[in-house]
């Protein structure tokens, strides 16, 4: 269903007399070649590529910026444009410590050869970051910022492209696990009445108004059935029968019932998974949903219900709601790893956390937080990490620092209206519905095409390459612009137009200290970024007016829908983001 790929011609050979990199030495001692750019026939001009152009003049005002000092973030550091990163969250749900000034240095050096790149460099997190910034030399000298995965040995990148192809693997092969077959085989088969018919399968594995008195399951323990009373116990807790849904002390009980006796666990889940198929009410799901979360922290289900729950949890996990989060902190739960999670009881206030820490199928359209937790879960497919639990602090999502990246080695800071000028709009679906998913394969390739000296051998030969700076510069405002909420939220929508209206740089500043973590993170990126564009504004033709003209109705959003207020505000939106652009060394 995606639109076909652009037709693009190669890329045409670089100016005569053009600096080039140093040649790069494989693990071989052989001089590796630089990949080709990809590309196939056509006709359109796409324009002339990074290699034609000369890159941007060495500004010490990036150059400068020292790396963020060692330990977790304060919330202070300068995030740079050229692909800098925030420190990333471990597998085990702490954030990652960058690496001592010493070890910098070493990797300082290690990264302009190929042979040391997997000894020297500093250790990545699982999403790709590292605390110190290692920086390498690129053709005429000027000191750039690798992207995340550069910063990454190609021993880890591979490896994290296998656990991708494991989960897809899994995935694939959970698609003939359908709830109705094992309903079918598996169910006790109820009468209606005394003398009635068979319930049929359809009914047997779907939602129960009233409760059942003998077990679900034909190999169950009839005495404990009945000495428990299991399927009343969970109808209990999601509010259908009784005066009090979500009852601590039948929560605790069904969990003790399943660490006591490990041949009720699956009766237990059986009976919880009935309750949530087409259950009428939504309220009563999600504590069935709940339930199910809680039940398979404490103990899991055995063979054969084991690869139908995942089944059942791997369609609902990338829901953006409070079932798609209790889904997807079941689905860790259960995944086949070699070191399961321990087991834990968890609280009602827990579950409630965790029915806010949903991960979303997309990047496009969903909250920065959940970009977040996306972009963590597609580097540790198999983390048995509680998503909600690693701290957000001071993150810069990596589809914005890709994005900024694939700008600036396209040479977009010297293109012409840059971020106001389209792009082709087939290209830019394109590798829209490429992105959508929250795989950046064919960002990273951009980078890997166009960073001097280029990666020996190539990771990431399989994906097409942008070839413009207008195609990532459009990705990134239409990311802004479907953010929700934006990144600037509502609630202080009309304090920042105050702080414009009124020229006021530290009501400005108030409005930026107010936001969430995250979204002070991105934004001071976001700016830091775009002054650099403004400083090449003899080139760009783009101040911070022309700038915040564009890129401010996509960070600051009216509220209202009144068109005259709308028009009216306009202006001072605009002036907002001026002054955070101008002041974003203050932030």
């Amino acid at each position: 269903g995606h639109p076909s790929p652009p037709n693009t011609p190669p890329a045409p050979p670089p100016l005569a007399g053009s600096p080039r990199p140093p040649p790069l030495l494989g693990s071989s001692g052989k001089v590796s070649q630089p990949p080709a750019p990809p590309g196939a026939g056509g006709t359109r001009s796409r324009g002339p590529t990074f290699a034609q152009q000369s890159p941007p003049e060495p500004r010490d005002s990036v150059d400068s910026v020292p790396p963020p000092p060692p330990g977790r973030s304060s919330g202070k550091e300068k995030f740079l444009p050229m692909g800098a990163v925030s420190p990333s969250p471990s597998p085990g749900g702490s954030l990652s410590k960058p690496p001592p000034p010493h070890a910098s240095a070493k990797a300082q050096l290690a990264l302009t050869t190929d042979a040391g790149a997997d000894e020297g460099a500093p250790q990545a997190s699982p999403v790709g970051g590292v605390g110190g910034e290692a920086q390498t030399e690129s053709a005429v000298g000027k000191k750039i910022f690798l992207s995340a995965d550069e910063k990454q040995s190609p021993t880890e990148l591979r490896q994290r492209q296998e656990q991708a192809a494991k989960m897809r693997e899994l995935e694939s092969s959970l698609e003939e696990y359908e709830w109705e077959n094992y309903v079918q085989e598996h169910f006790l088969r109820h009468r209606r009445g005394v003398v009635g018919s068979n319930q049929s399968v359809s009914e047997l594995a779907s939602f129960s108004s009233k409760p059942w008195k003998k077990s679900v399951l034909k190999k169950s323990d009839a005495v404990l059935i009945k000495q428990f009373q299991i399927f009343r116990k969970v109808m209990e807790y999601m509010g259908d029968v009784g005066n009090q849904a979500q009852d601590i002390a039948t929560l605790q009980m069904l969990l003790e019932i399943g660490e006591r006796y490990a041949n009720l666990n699956n009766e237990i889940f059986a009976t919880i998974i009935k309750q949530v198929q087409s259950n009428p009410s939504l309220e009563s799901e999600i504590l069935g949903w709940e339930l199910l979360c809680a039940c398979a922290c404490a103990f899991l289900p055995t063979e054969p219900l084991m690869p139908y729950l995942r089944s059942i949890c791997a369609k609902q996990r990338f829901e953006s709601s409070a079932i798609g989060a209790l889904a997807f902190r079941t689905w860790q739960r259960i995944l086949p790893t070699e070191q399961p999670a321990r087991s834990c009881h968890l609280t009602v206030e827990q579950l409630e956390e965790i029915k806010k820490a949903f991960v979303p199928g997309k990047v496009f359209g969903v909250p920065l937080e959940g970009v977040l937790r996306k972009e963590f879960i597609e580097a540790n497919p198999f983390a048995p990490t509680v998503v909600n639990d690693f701290s957000q602090q001071d993150h810069v999502p990596r589809i914005v620092q890709l994005l900024a990246q694939c700008v600036y080695l396209l040479n977009g800071l010297q293109t012409q209206g840059i971020f106001r000028l389209a792009a082709d709009g087939d290209s830019v679906s394109y590798f829209r519905a490429e992105v959508e998913s929250g795989d950046y394969g064919v960002l990273e390739h951009t980078i890997e095409v166009n960073m001097k000296p280029p990666r020996d051998p190539p990771l990431f030969g399989a994906y097409s390459a942008l070839r413009e700076p207008n195609e990532p510069a459009d990705l990134l405002k239409y990311w802004l612009r479907k953010l929700e909420p934006p990144l600037i939220d509502y609630p202080f929508y009309d304090e920042a137009i105050g702080a414009a209206r009124a020229g006021d740089l530290e009501g400005a500043k108030e409005v930026f200290n107010k936001l969430p973590p995250a979204h002070r993170a991105t934004l001071r990126f976001l700016c830091t970024f775009l002054r650099e564009i403004a400083k090449m504004r003899e080139v760009n033709m783009m101040d911070s007016h022309n700038i915040a003209l564009v890129i401010a109705p996509n960070i600051l959003r009216n509220p209202s829908n009144d068109a005259l207020l709308f028009a009216r505000n306009a202006d001072y939106e605009k002036r907002f983001l001026i002054l955070l652009i101008d002041a974003c060394d203050q932030l």
